[in-house]
């Protein structure tokens, strides 16, 4: 089925995973995950992978990887077994594991996001990053300047505690000093999350 938005029962679902995390609150409501969750999550999958692989045949975009599941991994959230969040992401297919781009939506309760992502982030891969900056800082500053430009997107990551590029031009440094790279628009629940049906509620 065509993707239609998600509904303030999603939205109400993961505000009951907030106030009570368990299995058995979920094995209780799984019939309004799977509806309510689930079903639109995959939907949207479904229509944004033929998408991604236009863009580059190399990103992932099978569903088993890109579509998040109902469980967190127990080896490190044994105290909230449940996500309080669902995502799909689509990640470049790099044998290394490491410093990936990658697609990615995610949301939940409050809000909702969505932009470009480096995952399995090294410090060597950052390093590789400045290094390309800097051989043509005219060529960055272009592609900063065009997603500054939009006014929709934002950067975020932490920032080293040393200036890593001193020779950079200023308005360069705020993306250059990130530990890490995150460029996303973030919002709340509105009308372009929620099905038609749950706009006019």
């Amino acid at each position: 089925m065509p993707f239609t938005g998600f509904t303030r029962e999603t939205q109400g679902f993961f505000i009951a995973v907030k106030f009570d995390n368990s299995r058995e609150n979920f094995i209780a409501n799984k019939a309004a995950y799977d509806e309510h969750v689930k079903r639109p999550l995959v939907e949207l999958f479904e229509e944004l992978a033929p998408i991604v692989r236009a863009i580059d045949a190399n990103i992932c975009a099978r569903r088993g990887r890109c579509v998040s599941g109902a469980y967190n991994d127990a080896r490190f959230s044994r105290a909230e077994p449940i996500k309080e969040y669902m995502y799909l992401h689509f990640c470049a297919e790099i044998k290394s594991g490491k410093d990936v781009p990658g697609f990615f939506f995610d949301a939940s309760h409050d809000g909702y996001r969505f932009g470009l992502q480096l995952y399995h982030v090294t410090a060597a891969g950052m390093r590789a990053i400045r290094s390309a900056a800097a051989d043509d800082y005219k060529k960055f500053s272009r592609i900063v300047e065009s997603v500054e430009a939009a006014g929709r997107f934002s950067l975020e990551g932490a920032d080293y505690a040393t200036d890593r590029c001193p020779g950079a031009p200023e308005q360069l440094k705020g993306w250059l000093n990130k530990k890490t790279w995150r460029v996303c628009e973030n919002r709340t629940i509105d009308g372009a999350f929620l099905s038609d049906k749950s706009r006019t509620i």
